[in-house]
């Protein structure tokens, strides 16, 4: 039998967290600007190979945060950042 273990150096981040910051750094570096769509919560499930649970935590958190905006029946897109 073979037992996995976890690298003591690499500390597991949850999905939520992962997905929030990811998204944050790509949106505040202009790598994402503001007006584009993101992909759609399955299409962001599959990159970081989780469930929609956490994708659809982080999405709130970034729109909590004004990063984001979802357009009911449209997707999610890129918020319009005021720049101070």
């Amino acid at each position: 039998m073979v037992t996995l273990t976890r690298e003591k150096t690499m500390p597991r981040v949850p999905y939520t967290r992962r997905i929030v910051q990811d998204y944050r750094a790509r949106i505040e570096s202009g790598d994402l600007a503001a007006g584009v769509k993101l992909p759609t919560l399955d299409e962001i499930a599959a990159e970081y190979g989780c469930s929609l649970t956490p994708v659809k935590s982080a999405i709130r958190i970034l729109e909590a945060m004004g990063l984001i905006e979802t357009q009911p029946g449209k997707g999610i897109y890129v918020a319009m950042i005021e720049q101070s």
